[in-house]
């Protein structure tokens, strides 16, 4: 089994460390972040709708923060709240580990494989198997096009000297 959930629960650890506003602060923040992945995780097409729904009743459930927010707020789950004081833990993190131990014991075959028990590796092999990598980029990134035509034209082809140039951008 992977160390992803273990991560999370070493920062929730250390973060227990603190005076209880302090703790309840940083655990939502924390909390927010695990969460993303496990939206991101759980949206894909092929994950199975059964544990879909568990996952999302024990994010709706055990989260401190109510609402998708990335800051804490006042608006909060006084259960998880009232938990995380006297346990000085999370059981959205402990939780969500159970479950995705669970997943990975099912061995849910995908079009990119098994479901294992880290939603960041699914994610990341989804992405693998789904996006194909890019071309390398031609001549470090510059494009030469044609005035004429607006076709990009080869280095070392005819008309080379004439052409525009300029930088692709990713964004």
């Amino acid at each position: 089994m992977t160390s992803f959930f273990d991560d999370y629960d070493r920062e929730v650890t250390e973060a227990s460390q603190q005076d209880d506003k302090s703790f309840l602060s940083h655990l939502g923040s924390i909390e927010e972040g695990l969460i993303k992945w496990i939206y991101l995780c759980c949206g894909d097409r092929q994950f199975p709708a059964d544990m879909r729904e568990r996952i999302m009743g024990i994010i709706a459930v055990h989260r401190i923060e109510l609402g998708c927010k990335c800051a804490p707020s006042e608006d909060t789950n006084d259960n998880a709240v009232e938990y995380a004081k006297a346990t000085r833990s999370s059981k959205l993190v402990s939780e969500l580990h159970s479950a995705f131990h669970k997943l990975a014991s099912s061995r849910y075959k995908t079009r990119f494989g098994i479901l294992g028990d880290n939603p960041k590796t699914i994610i990341m092999r989804r992405d693998d198997h789904d996006d194909p990598p890019l071309p390398p980029p031609v001549n470090n990134g510059l494009i030469r096009i044609d005035r004429d035509t607006g076709m990009p034209i080869a280095e070392g082809m005819d008309g080379y000297e004439e052409g525009l140039e300029f930088e692709v951008s990713d964004g």
